[in-house]
C-alpha cells in the first residue's frame, strides 16, 4: 500500500493583478502587512507549477483565506489557477 502524501497550501491571500495594487494608501498598508500581496499571483503560479510537476501526489488541500479581501476578480483569478491543478 502506497503511503498517503499531500500538499497543504494555506492562507494564500491571492490578489488578482488586474486590480493593479498600488497607490499611497496601499503602499502604507503594505508596511505592516504580513503577506506578499503584490507577489501573490506569481507565488501561487510558481507553487502550482511545482505541484503539477509532482506525478506521485494526488491530494492538494487548500484551507482558508484563499483571496485577499473577497474580491470577485481575485476569486476568478484563483479559480483559473486551480483549474491548472485538475
Amino acid at each position: 500500500m502506497k503511503p498517503v502524501s499531500f500538499y497543504l497550501v494555506t492562507d494564500t491571500h491571492y490578489l488578482n493583478n488586474v486590480l493593479e495594487p498600488g497607490g499611497e494608501a496601499f503602499e502604507k498598508n503594505m508596511l505592516t502587512e504580513q503577506f506578499f500581496v503584490k507577489e501573490s499571483g506569481a507565488i501561487i503560479s510558481s507553487t502550482f507549477d511545482k505541484i503539477i510537476e509532482d506525478k506521485e501526489t494526488d491530494i492538494v488541500i487548500l484551507p482558508g483565506d484563499l483571496v485577499k479581501n473577497g474580491e470577485k476578480e481575485s476569486h476568478n483569478g484563483f479559480l483559473k489557477e486551480l483549474y491548472r491543478l485538475k
